[in-house]
């Protein structure tokens, strides 16, 4: 609040000046002093049937909200009460077509109001490089989501399939209509309603091995695309965004060796609707090579290489580099609970990291300086709640410094 008076206030006990609020004199046109009241309810009436193999649940849910603002300063600036009626639809579908096999569908329809900040009219100059005004005619917004999984494993073959799928949409999105000052430097920001705001993705994963059993391939391939609208100095933009990855993985894993390589490509480009604003595409490439090897004595080696380049990126943020981690593991006492291992991170000091941010107003490329080379001496000790011979086994999770530990190899994305 922003305020004149006269006097100075004196100090008080405490030594901090004391304020008689009551003779407080606000400027009208720049105070922001309101009283807001808001109410809720959901009421939700669905139908459910659970079979052998289908499991469905579905429905609609009805949100009446209110919401008032009374501006304790000026009262021609007042928002009267609000009533909406919020409808939201939601669904959940399972099949179950085996025990391996399955597919889920979940649609969630969701209301949401505009914030009372993002209505009242007044002008936050708290910041005067950054003017916020309200806009007490906002629309609620609202968003559609679904997505759909499918699964399914071969036990005779080994083989792994999934297929998942997420697409959302929001109608009367609010966003921030952003105007600069070209002289000042500062900026004002109005907050809007608009349409055409969505995004897909698709993911795949596959995982079968070969007719000799210690041989594996593995695909993951990933395609999402984001549309987004705002505004670039009042002018409206619309912007789209593609990104698709694509890796792809073959192993050899007999008893107690395990190598694994793993190219993998990633493409992402933009465009945009306004003149004058370019579209840019980036790609980014590489591989790891990743080796583990468990003694009959209890010494585990580990380690992985990766190399990863990039180009498309903003002058000086393209990047070339080699990653190196390694570690040496021991496990001993019965049921070799105990493990002491010494792990290396980023032996080659190469490490970088860079990222990209894409709006529809801009496009932001950030390099982090990430901890590089070091080295770490752990200590661990492992429980067996399930019983003796009743111990849990999978290939994929050998203890600590194996694949997918700390010092492993990287995550299978």
């Amino acid at each position: 609040m922003i305020y004149d008076h006269p006097l100075l206030p004196m100090p008080g006990p405490d030594g901090f000046p004391e304020v008689d609020y009551s003779q407080l004199i606000f400027n009208p046109d720049l105070s922001n002093r309101f009283r807001n009241d808001y109410f809720n309810q959901n009421i939700r009436i669905g139908f459910r049937q659970v079979t052998k193999s289908i499991n469905f649940e579905g429905g609609i849910s009805l949100v009446p909200q209110m919401s008032k603002s009374i501006d304790l300063i000026n009262s021609d600036r007042d928002i009267d009460s609000r009533w909406v009626v919020n409808v939201a639809p939601f669904l959940r579908y399972r099949h179950r077509f085996s025990k391996t096999r399955s597919l889920n569908i979940h649609y969630r329809g969701r209301s949401s109001q505009p914030s009372l900040t993002q209505l009242q009219p007044v002008p936050d100059m708290s910041d005067p490089m950054n003017i916020i005004y309200g806009n007490p005619a906002l629309d609620p917004s609202f968003s559609h989501n679904m997505n759909i999984r499918f699964q399914d494993f071969n036990t005779e073959r080994q083989r792994s399939i999934m297929l998942m799928a997420n697409m959302s949409l929001t109608q009367n999105s609010i966003v921030s209509n952003i105007t600069r000052d070209r002289e000042t430097g500062a900026q004002t920001i109005r907050y809007e309603n608009v349409n055409g705001v969505w995004s897909a993705r698709v993911m795949s994963i596959f995982s079968q091995p070969l007719r000799n059993k210690f041989w594996q391939i593995n695909n993951h391939l990933f395609v999402n695309y984001n549309r987004n609208v705002g505004f670039n100095n009042g002018q409206r933009n619309r912007s789209g965004s593609l990104m698709v990855a694509e890796s792809f993985g073959i192993a050899f894993r007999p008893d107690n060796l395990e190598l694994e390589l793993r190219p993998n490509y990633r493409l992402q480009t933009t465009h945009n609707s306004l003149q004058g604003v370019g579209g840019q595409t980036v790609h980014t490439y590489g591989g790891t090579f990743s080796a583990y090897y468990s003694t009959p004595i209890g010494v585990i080696l580990n380690s992985d290489l990766t190399y990863s380049g990039s180009a498309g990126y903003a002058a000086g943020y393209n990047q070339k580099q080699w990653m190196w981690n390694a570690s040496i593991s021991y496990q001993f006492l019965p049921s070799r609970s105990l493990t002491v291992a010494l792990k290396a991170y980023d032996l080659l000091n190469q490490r970088s990291n860079i990222s990209r941010t894409i709006t529809a107003n801009y496009i932001d490329d950030t390099m982090i300086n990430d901890l590089t080379r070091y080295f770490m001496l752990t200590v661990s000790y492992k429980f067996n709640t399930f019983g003796k011979g009743n111990m849990p086994t999978d290939r994929n999770m050998r203890g600590p410094g194996g694949p997918g530990g700390p010092g492993g190899r990287p995550p299978r994305f």
